[in-house]
Order: C-alpha cells, then sequence, then structure tokens
C-alpha cells in the first residue's frame, strides 16, 4: 500500500465494477478501510504533521497574486504599445526564470545549514514582498521587482516544501505524507483563477493585498505552530 496514486485508480475501477449487480462488495471495503487507515492515519496520530498540513492549505491561497495577474496589470496599467507589453513580458520572464535558477543552489545549501523550516520562511517572505512590490509599482520598472522576488521565491519553496515534508514523515510512511501535503496546497492550482476575477471586478490592488496578507499568516503559523522537524527528529 506504498504506491497511493495507482491504489487510487484500481479503487475507482473497483467502485465501477459495482454496476455489476453479483459483485462482492466486500473486496472494496476492504481495500478502502486499508487506504483509509494507511493515509487518513497520519492525520489523525501526528499533530505536527497536522498543523504543517494546515499552513500548507493557507500558504496555497498565495497564488492569488500570480506572474500572469502582474504581466496583466503591465498590459493595462501603464499604457503601454503592444510591442512594449511583449517586450516587457518577455524581460519580466527571463528575469522569474534568472532568479529561480540562480537561488536555487543557494537556497539548498542555507537550508543545509538553517533548516528547511527557515527556507520556507524566507520563500514565503519573498513571495509577500513581491505581491507587495507589485500593489505599489507604478511603472514597468518597478514592476520588475515582482517577477525578481516571486522567482527567489519559488526557488526557496521548490527546496524546502517537499523536504521538510520528507523530513516529518518515517521512511515507511513518505508516500502517504507527500500525498496528503499535495492535497493540501492543491487550492492553489484554482486561486489564480479568484485573482483574475476579483483584479477585473475590482483592480489588482485587492488580490495583489490578499496574496501579501496570506503570505504574512503563512509564515508566522509557520514560525509559531510548526516545530522544526530536525529537532522533531533529535527529540
Amino acid at each position: 500500500m506504498r504506491n497511493y496514486a495507482p491504489n487510487g485508480v484500481a479503487l475507482c475501477g473497483l467502485l465501477a465494477n459495482l454496476r455489476d449487480p453479483e459483485a462482492d462488495i466486500r473486496i472494496v471495503e476492504s481495500f478502502a478501510r486499508r487506504l483509509g487507515t494507511r493515509v487518513l492515519g497520519v492525520v489523525r496520530r501526528d499533530p505536527a504533521f497536522r498543523t504543517y498540513l494546515a499552513q500548507q492549505f493557507l500558504a496555497s491561497f498565495r497564488t492569488i497574486g500570480n506572474p500572469a495577474l502582474a504581466t496583466l496589470k503591465l498590459a493595462t496599467s501603464f499604457g503601454l504599445s503592444d510591442g512594449k507589453i511583449a517586450s516587457w513580458s518577455a524581460g519580466y520572464a527571463l528575469l522569474l526564470l534568472l532568479s529561480s535558477l540562480a537561488m536555487g543552489p543557494l537556497w539548498g545549501r542555507v537550508a543545509d545549514l538553517w533548516g528547511h523550516r527557515r527556507i520556507q520562511g524566507l520563500g514565503l517572505a519573498c513571495a509577500g514582498l513581491g505581491c507587495l512590490a507589485a500593489g505599489l509599482a507604478w511603472s514597468p520598472q518597478s514592476l520588475a521587482a515582482f517577477f525578481v522576488l516571486f522567482g527567489i521565491a519559488n526557488a526557496g519553496m521548490m527546496v524546502s516544501v517537499e523536504n521538510m515534508t520528507l523530513d516529518m514523515a518515517p521512511p515507511h510512511e513518505r508516500p502517504a505524507y507527500v500525498s496528503l501535503r499535495l492535497l493540501a496546497g492543491s487550492p492553489g492550482l484554482v486561486v489564480p483563477v479568484l485573482g483574475g476575477w476579483m483584479a477585473d471586478k475590482l483592480g489588482y490592488g485587492l488580490p495583489l493585498g490578499l496574496a501579501t496578507g496570506v503570505s504574512a499568516l503563512a509564515v508566522v503559523h509557520l514560525w509559531t505552530r510548526v516545530p522544526d522537524p530536525r529537532r522533531r527528529g533529535a527529540a
């Protein structure tokens, strides 16, 4: 029961076969019970990881402020021609890529020294500062700060989030921990749509301000409620 994606596919297949009136539902019930015991049981018996999942759920809403929203602000707020918009957008994409690539190895080295919790906190702080910069941007040049900070934040989050999850998990339960962490962060996949709607109806300041606030709250939650996995392992 260590590979949960195939288990989920298999369970769906078993459920589909329940249309057969002669199917033995005891097989499905046993399989579902084992999935619930192994995966959801982690949440019940590990309060530290449960707190981390709550923090990850909160942090996922920071994506209400994102590069697409900042690029949309460029296109609508500064009176630029189509050619200028295209040039600035390409430059922003390059800044985002370079800042992320440059900071990845550095974040990894610092995480080895300081721990992944600190790096995740710094990454969230950079994301919040980037959204604040985007909300206050008065020109294409000032908006560039968002993309630099967002790239730095992305690199820190990529280095720290999954590694912190693995640090918290016993080796034989890592698939369950990772799948639950991914589930907790899943709102981040749809929240950008809400950000675009809010920007269209209420202006860019609101979603970017909310992203700043959510990032700040996620940092506070991380630092005050989530234990450092290294100390936890030492204990």
